[in-house]
């Protein structure tokens, strides 16, 4: 039988069975779970932001957007290069993140983003997905 769970209450339950077997197999006892906020702020108006979500030794960009009145003034840069920064400050060996063709391919191989895979019509027909990823430092 499939029954509806409420969702962060599914979130907690699958997560908890994942940890268990993240404990059984590799020793791991903790996934060292955080969340990067960054805001860039102009004159007291809110121009981007960026958020990211670290777990063990690597960190994943959700988001990063800035608005379109403030673009090209190096803004998504900044929030990429403090977001590097604390990452190395944290001991993080690897940032990883996904992007749309319509989006921002060229800013990420521009700041040495890796491009590791594309993959076609995801999420919609006629777009491109692609992955990269940037080695902060070899890991131990």
């Amino acid at each position: 039988m499939i029954v509806c769970y409420d969702a962060e209450q599914n979130e907690n339950v699958l997560d908890g069975l994942l940890l268990q077997e993240l404990v059984e197999k590799t020793g791991r006892t903790t996934r060292n779970n955080q969340t990067i906020s960054l805001v860039f702020e102009e004159m007291g108006v809110y121009a981007g932001g960026i958020l990211a979500k670290i777990a063990f030794e690597s960190c994943y960009i959700d988001l990063l957007a800035v608005k379109k009145e403030f673009r090209g003034k190096g803004i998504a840069q900044r929030l990429l290069e403090e977001l590097e920064g604390r990452c190395r400050a944290l001991g993080i060996t690897t940032i990883y993140l996904n992007t749309q063709d319509y989006q921002a391919k060229g800013f990420y191989l521009k700041m040495q983003y890796a491009l590791v895979a594309q993959v076609d019509d995801i999420p919609f027909a006629g777009t491109t997905r692609y992955y990269f990823v940037k080695r902060l430092c070899l890991p131990p």
